[in-house]
């Protein structure tokens, strides 16, 4: 059955006079890398007299140029001249990062009853990465909730709403505005695939923002509420509508609590105010006179991010955990140390007993003997033996899979265990120290140890073989959200191995781990296995890892373990249970 046609639509102008040469190619670079199978790149180009039609020709592009009076007016162009059953617009200088994310779009949608989708992405500066993008879908009158690139929609959405041309810097916030008034139903996309670079004329014209912000609201607003001048103004200072209409706008929302959260949020961070919220107040609450300065510099920089994880992370947590994620960030953002004296005392200890337990050996080729819970295994390591103790322990971080797996029990915490002889998913098994540590304390289980790099693996195979397991299997591919060459899906493996009393899942793969759970979201709902993340990896993982397992609206419960505590918050790990 062949796939619906996906329009990509580009607006240009004198890109080579205005020195977007490289940055366009990277784009039509990024939508030919696309691995979705049915796709035409449309460009319509404002009559660029300085050679770049050359340029589309060389790269073989579908374009129209002639003059045209902005971007909205060549958006609403380029529908009607696309193809496509879905249309999604890509800036000349922004580019596609993730070669699954037109196919993510066009699943969402035709698996939902949507008509637009839309996700996060990454916001890029001069200087490099700046951070990410959250869609905050509850925050659309108050601000654009998303970026209109990740925003892929139906082309006869947009035949009956199209781009109001009159407004030439928020027309796309307009109409983002009047769909949700509409009450259009959408679709998250788990999955951030687009660079979005900050310098478009929103950021630069700031006046002419206003002065349009002003009529839209003027002109969206009045079939449920006249505003006055007054009114107007302070809704632009501040985000605060009057309350009948904030009343008319709560009702196109489904949770009410969560619309009047964001507003509160918005409208502080509108008016510079820390907004309060548990985690931030416990931060305040550790403010001392020598790191008075450190954490108001880190509430300014991460106060949106920190409300966001107060959300969905932080108010789910114990008090004890709340503790240890609040000594998190700080080391993890901030850099500050939350490791007490005694705490690096025991870990130097461990780790000391560790290296000259990994010298001990008469070769690489000597196992090591492990101890789990008063039963013993043994484990092969290349980790060398050093003729002299390295000063960087950057080195040693090959000691580590013995020191946390085994010395301090990185996998396991009471109540968050596989019940008896359920399976057990070892993701990024590395050479297999978790994988012995699951066999040995649950030997009633088939443990998946699932493994990428050729050098790992060899080890993987090695340990199996060394302590004789019959039921684990080694699994060589890379864990993610698509099934294809040298990659696969855990909701994929289940099937292929028809898996149906799957008890835990342990990730640990390098910052993929939130792509590795949009792959097995059909497994979690189904047998809703106990979990094992990391959430250090990528700044924004203690976010975005909780607020996929809160999209699934399933209830459960959420427990932290933090190991290295002298290490910029390495090893923090989430443990997760569905009741």
């Amino acid at each position: 059955m062949k796939q619906p046609l996906v329009t990509v639509i580009t607006a240009t102008d004198n890109i080579i006079k205005n020195d977007r040469k490289a940055s366009f190619l990277q784009a039509v670079k990024s939508v030919k890398k696309q691995k979705y199978p049915n796709v035409e790149h449309l460009i319509i180009d404002n009559a660029s007299k300085d050679g770049s039609i050359k340029l589309f020709e060389k790269c073989n592009l579908k374009y129209i140029s002639e003059p045209d009076k902005g971007i909205f007016e060549a958006f609403n162009k380029g529908v009607k001249l696309a193809k496509g059953k879905y249309i999604i617009f890509l800036n000349s200088d922004d580019f596609y990062h993730n070669m699954y994310g037109l196919a993510n779009c066009v699943e969402t949608l035709e698996n939902s009853k949507a008509d637009f989708c839309f996700s996060e992405c990454n916001i890029m500066i001069d200087s490099g990465y700046k951070g990410p993008w959250i869609p905050e879908i509850y925050k659309t009158f108050r601000q654009m909730p998303v970026c209109h690139q990740t925003v892929m929609c139906k082309k006869s959405l947009l035949e009956k709403f199209p781009f109001d041309e009159s407004y030439k810097i928020i027309a796309d916030y307009k109409w983002f505005m009047t769909l949700i008034l509409n009450k259009i139903p959408y679709a998250q996309v788990n999955c951030n695939f687009v660079n979005y670079r900050l310098f478009g004329k929103s950021t630069l014209e700031f006046e002419t923002c206003i002065k349009e912000s002003k009529r839209a609201y003027k002109e969206l607003f009045e079939h449920l509420y006249k505003l006055s001048d007054e009114e107007l103004d302070k809704a632009i200072k501040t985000t605060m509508f009057p309350q009948p209409l904030e009343e008319k706008l709560m009702e196109l929302f489904e949770d009410k609590e969560l619309y009047k959260e964001e507003s509160y949020e918005a409208m502080t961070s509108r008016m510079n105010i820390l907004p309060e919220n548990p985690l931030t107040k416990m931060i305040q609450d550790c403010r001392t006179e020598q790191n008075s300065k450190d954490i108001d510099a880190l509430l300014e920089k991460y106060k949106p991010l920190f409300s966001e994880i107060n959300k969905y992370l932080f108010k789910k947590l114990i008090d004890i955990d709340r503790t240890t994620f609040v000594n998190f960030l700080f080391k993890r953002f901030g850099n500050l140390n939350s490791c007490s004296a005694e705490e690096k005392y025991i870990l130097d200890e461990i780790f000391e007993k560790t290296y000259h337990l990994y010298q001990s050996r008469a070769s690489i080729d000597t196992p090591l003997p492990v101890v789990i819970f008063d039963k013993q295994a043994n484990m092969l390591s290349p980790t060398p033996i050093y003729t002299e103790r390295p000063t960087d322990d950057k080195i040693l971080l090959g000691c580590y899979e013995y020191a946390h797996t085994f010395a301090l029990n990185e996998y396991f915490l009471k109540d968050f265990e596989p019940e008896n002889s359920q399976s057990i998913f070892d993701c990024g098994a590395s050479i297999g120290d978790a994988t012995i540590f699951f066999k040995t304390k649950y030997p009633a289980s088939k443990v998946y140890s699932i493994e990428y790099d050729d050098k790992n693996y060899e080890y993987l195979q090695k340990n199996i073989e060394l302590n004789n397991y019959n039921d684990v299997v080694p699994i060589k591919t890379f864990v993610t959200n698509q099934n294809a060459e040298n990659m696969s899906t855990i909701d994929e493996i289940v099937k292929k191995y028809k898996i149906n009393n799957l008890g835990l899942i342990k990730l640990d793969i390098e910052g993929a781990e939130r792509f590795a759970l949009y792959g097995a979201k059909e497994t979690i709902i189904k047998q809703k296995p106990k979990l094992i993340i990391p959430i250090y990896h990528i700044e924004d993982d203690c976010l975005q890892i909780p607020k996929f397992l809160n999209s699934l609206n399933l209830p459960m419960t959420f427990r932290l373990k933090w190991l290295e505590r002298r290490i910029w918050g390495m090893d923090c790990t989430l443990f997760v249970k569905f009741i």
